[in-house]
């Protein structure tokens, strides 16, 4: 991870692939680049930012808030996501964005493997925030299957999910799009666990497959052919 993040960041500027307006969720978006997983179905082999963590362009926080604050002004709208790769790789830098945000809601995309308590505490003090956390298993063994590290890492995003709910932070935790209704089931019972509480409906990502992370998929021994419809 330490040489992705000598890549992607520089001082307070991180590297952003683009941003964008999505009609999906009403949103100006920041798609970051620098991942501290290397996911077999991630999106970002199809875009060549996890094979080339150098695309992009190096923005310091008051470059982030002037991009995505005059997209919400010319699509009329006042959410501002961060995405794309790890958004929370880097913490002192989304913070400093997040500051400079706080007329806007803002959402966080994130695995929450970097998600700490220490940092949920961080971001309890932004009322504008809430948090989509993609879990990229419902276990540990299908956890390291898609993300290739080892299966005590699954915790990792269970803690994220704990502290979270822990610091009131709003968390709609989501399941990656290569699983089925029993791995849906199986995360829900957990979290449900973790949380004390109802969580609502889990869903599963929509799954974007392209040539690159289709052999990754496959080579990891998932049947491709069952995601493409």
């Amino acid at each position: 991870m330490e040489k992705v993040e000598k890549k992607s960041f520089q001082g307070n500027k991180r590297r952003y692939h683009r941003f964008r307006y999505s009609s999906h969720d009403s949103s100006a978006v920041a798609d970051c680049v620098g991942s501290n997983l290397r996911c077999a179905h991630e999106w970002g082999w199809c875009e060549g930012i996890l094979s080339k963590p150098t695309k992009g362009r190096l923005y310091s926080p008051s470059e982030v808030e002037e991009k995505l604050v005059e997209m919400c002004e010319e699509e009329g709208v006042k959410t501002v996501r961060f995405t794309g790769m790890e958004p929370v790789m880097g913490d002192s830098h989304l913070i400093q964005a997040i500051e400079r945000l706080e007329s806007y809601k803002v959402r966080i995309d994130t695995n929450g493997m970097l998600l700490t308590p220490e940092l949920a505490s961080k971001l309890a003090k932004f009322d504008n925030l809430s948090i989509r956390l993609s879990f990229k298993g419902s276990n540990p063994e299908n956890f390291s299957k898609l993300t290739g590290v080892e299966p005590k890492h699954f915790k990792n995003q269970l803690r994220a999910f704990k502290a979270c709910k822990k610091y009131g932070i709003e968390t709609n935790p989501v399941l990656a799009g290569v699983y089925g209704r029993e791995e849906v089931m199986e995360l829900q019972r957990s979290l449900e666990g973790l949380g004390k509480g109802n969580i609502g409906e889990l869903c599963v990502e929509d799954l974007h497959i392209c040539r690159e992370n289709k052999e990754k998929l496959e080579k990891a021994g998932f049947v491709v052919e069952r995601f493409i419809g």
